[in-house]
């Protein structure tokens, strides 16, 4: 079987990487596509997938709704000459939209029920749709649910192993209490009309 993965988020390095070493382990052929955003790429070479680089993040919804074609058309291009038997993606329309145009089966993740543009811009088109049982929404014949979420697919023991090395990088011990934070651009379809935290050292000086 000949799968293509389009990777347009470093989450989505997470997700596939383990699926797409299995698949290649046991003699498919697997062909990822990726997307300049983030460390996208650098998580691509650190896990040493091979992949074909399709453009860059576009930013502004402009833009993005003029990129939307510029991508559909590369990754057409590219699924012509990989024929691939199925295409899958994360909420992901480029997907969708090729897999339509080349008649062959294509399988969308996701786990953002928020994402209405992302949503509505693929579901349309794709074949198959795969949720964690807790999706509120019932999408219809092609809506798969499985137990499970997104990080199980890495974080799963199967496959992490904590490395508390890691600690010593950040001069903490085991005994320390700390805090992650993640900030965001807010640039994302789903985030439109929605704000958040902008100075980092004010929510630090709050906590």
């Amino acid at each position: 079987m000949r799968v293509l993965a389009d990777i347009g988020h470093p989450a989505h390095v997470h997700l596939f990487r383990n699926a797409i070493k299995k698949l290649g382990n046991s003699d498919h052929v697997i062909k990822i596509t990726a997307r300049e955003k983030e460390v996208t790429l650098d998580l691509l070479n650190l896990y040493n997938l091979k992949y074909e680089n399709r453009g860059r993040q576009y930013e502004g919804m402009g833009s993005k709704a003029f990129g939307m074609l510029g991508i559909d058309y590369r990754l057409y291009k590219i699924a012509r000459r990989f024929k691939p038997d199925i295409l899958m993606g994360v909420h992901n329309p480029y997907i969708a939209h090729v897999g339509k145009l080349i008649k062959k089966h294509s399988i969308i993740f996701t786990d953002t029920e928020d994402a209405k543009l992302a949503n509505w811009l693929s579901f349309p088109f794709t074949d198959t749709i795969c949720t964690p049982s807790c999706f509120l929404r019932d999408l219809g014949k092609k809506h798969v649910r499985y137990n499970g979420y997104h990080e199980l697919a890495y974080l799963h023991p199967n496959y992490f192993q904590p490395d508390p090395s890691v600690l010593d990088d950040l001069n903490l011990s085991k005994d320390d209490k700390f805090i992650v934070l993640r900030f965001i651009s807010w640039a994302a379809s789903h985030d439109i009309g929605l704000k958040g935290i902008k100075k980092a050292s004010d929510m630090i000086k709050s906590l």
